[in-house]
């Protein structure tokens, strides 16, 4: 049963969602079995209860998996039980609801041995999201930079264009998402290291990449480094690009730090796993800064 997707890794913050693992695709050999989604608060005894209930019931637990670091508030966990086929199913989760502390059970049966949830989906507070593989963005790439194959002036594609119309509409609508979990308090130095701290964790949990951001000074200008190179670069390797092939990620970091400060903001391509680096890097520069002279 592989572990497939890696769910959003977040900071402390109270408001933030919680961080953890979940299979995404389970095997099933027991073609009555059932996968119950649970989300919860937060307190001790829940998952006792609802394993009570299921045990009650007369049945089987073949698998649970439960949150590496639940909110404040809230938890998520599922239970695949063996031999429960849909009446079995509707009982349990019935009575899994009427638990106090249970605010959602949801459950899915097996299809063709597998079972593939709803929690497939990167869950950011209640909001799904469209998997990109680092195949997909790279064809995406390949085709606009080529059209098609053949080989054409990149500066006659259009790619540029193209992609800096995703990666802004990427990085614009993923600060819309992080911005509502900062904690309103504190001065505009600590909302700005709550951000990017968000920041980094989404990139790395969505498969974007490893980033670090360093500080060059605040407000002012930063260095974002993709360990392993971002998202785009990675997949284009393949295609023996001899130039920087980061333009997704650069538009996607200009757009959020553009909405972070509310001030221009220049994104440059310093290195490129396609330039032989062995990282791509990307330099911030806030055209009007917020403090000091």
């Amino acid at each position: 049963m592989p572990e497939i997707l890696r769910f959003i890794i977040t900071s402390k913050t109270k408001r933030v969602p919680p961080s953890y693992h979940v299979d995404t695709v389970i095997e099933v050999k027991d073609e009555n079995a059932s996968l119950f989604m649970i989300k919860s608060y937060n307190k001790p005894g829940v998952l006792a209860s609802v394993s009570s209930i299921i045990a009650g019931a007369g049945k089987n637990i073949e698998k649970i998996g439960v949150p590496e670091k639940p909110s404040e508030n809230t938890a998520y966990f599922y239970i695949l039980v063996s031999d429960c086929d849909k009446e079995c199913s509707d009982n349990i989760k019935e009575k899994i609801m009427s638990l106090d502390d249970v605010l959602e059970v949801e459950y899915y049966l097996p299809n063709y041995g597998y079972v593939i949830p709803e929690y497939k989906e990167i869950k950011f507070v209640d909001v799904p999201a469209l998997l990109f593989t680092e195949e997909m963005i790279a064809k995406y790439a390949y085709y606009i930079m080529t059209r098609g194959g053949k080989s054409v002036p990149v500066a006659e594609t259009g790619y540029l264009s193209h992609t800096a119309t995703l990666g802004r509409a990427i990085g614009e609508t993923l600060f819309d998402y992080i911005s509502r979990y900062v904690p309103e308090e504190g001065n505009i130095e600590e909302q700005y290291r709550a951000l990017i701290k968000l920041f980094k964790a989404f990139l790395a949990a969505t498969g974007f990449g490893r980033v670090d951001v360093q500080e060059v000074s605040m407000g002012r200008k930063y260095i974002v480094i993709f360990r392993d190179g971002a998202i785009e670069c990675r997949g284009l390797r393949k295609y023996h690009f001899n130039m920087k092939t980061g333009y997704i990620t650069e538009a996607l970091i200009e757009a959020f730090f553009r909405r972070m400060t509310g001030r221009r903001v220049l994104v440059s391509e310093k290195k490129c796993i396609n330039k032989m680096h062995s990282y791509c890097e990307f330099e911030v520069e806030i055209a009007e800064t917020l403090f000091g002279p």
